[in-house]
């Protein structure tokens, strides 16, 4: 059974079109990828998904159930969201902003703490625990609002589904906390939880995707495997730029270089 269903989904919240006939589907352990210049409907797409956006058209199954008939709190209990941009300027230490991932959860305190020690121990911020959030670095936020999301859907319930909606989650992250975020991003897929990310670094993407779908002007122009989508042909009706694709050496993943 698919985690997540979007079929011919449209959304006009403002007046004109944001998306138009947008269909995925997504079964547990995926990883999608989502491409696309600024303003072509990638965020919009990502509050559709989490509910924030109303469609206007189509419909979402979460599971095999419809979005709108899921409870507030038990949709936070399965979907996990990182925006584009966390606003959070109380001075509360990491540790509390992490365990706000625990709040839809009544697993207890002993269980919490221990789910906090481990999302923050596998985005290198343990020694931040007791700092106060507003004194952070930039890429220090984006590890705490990381840990967050991953707290939130950090173990697998029965079988109630897992999914992770990241929008530009290597923001302000160094190389090797890129690296480690996609490690532990392919960990969670291993474990059934689906994921949904924008990311602008295509070869980063390419690592880690087995699916992309590409965007322009709010409609799906591609949608498929990396191979399918990351072509110059695709990268010039989404971009309107020239590139060119070659196989990665040691794995043989597209990667885009530009001309």
């Amino acid at each position: 059974m698919a985690v997540l269903n979007l079929n011919n989904i449209c959304a006009a919240p403002w007046g004109a079109p944001l998306l138009q006939d947008i269909s995925l589907e997504l079964n547990a352990g995926d990883i999608h990828g989502v491409i696309g210049p600024n303003g072509a409907g990638k965020t919009s797409l990502l509050a559709c998904i989490s509910g924030d956006i109303a469609l206007s058209g189509g419909s979402i199954l979460l599971g095999a159930k419809p979005l709108q008939d899921w409870k507030p709190a038990e949709r936070a209990r399965s979907m996990a969201v990182l925006p584009q941009l966390s606003l959070l300027n109380f001075p509360y230490t990491v540790g509390e902003v992490v365990m706000l991932g625990r709040i839809p959860h009544d697993t207890g305190v002993r269980v919490d703490r221990q789910i906090v020690s481990e999302v923050l121990s596998e985005m290198d911020i343990q020694q931040l625990r007791e700092r106060l959030y507003t004194q952070l670095s930039g890429g220090e936020k984006q590890r705490v609002q990381l840990a967050r999301i991953f707290a939130q859907v950090w173990h697998p319930v029965g079988n109630r589904p897992r999914l992770i909606l990241l929008d530009e989650p290597t923001t302000a992250l160094d190389l090797s906390h890129q690296l480690q975020l996609m490690q532990l991003i392919r960990r969670l897929a291993e474990q059934g939880c689906t994921i949904v990310m924008v990311v602008h670094d295509f070869n980063l993407l390419s690592g880690i995707a087995g699916q992309l779908c590409a965007l322009s002007a709010g409609r799906q122009v591609a949608q498929g495997s990396v191979v399918e989508v990351m072509t110059a042909a695709v990268f010039k009706e989404v971009f309107a730029v020239d590139v060119t694709i070659t196989p990665h050496p040691g794995d043989g993943r597209p990667i885009v270089i530009s001309s």
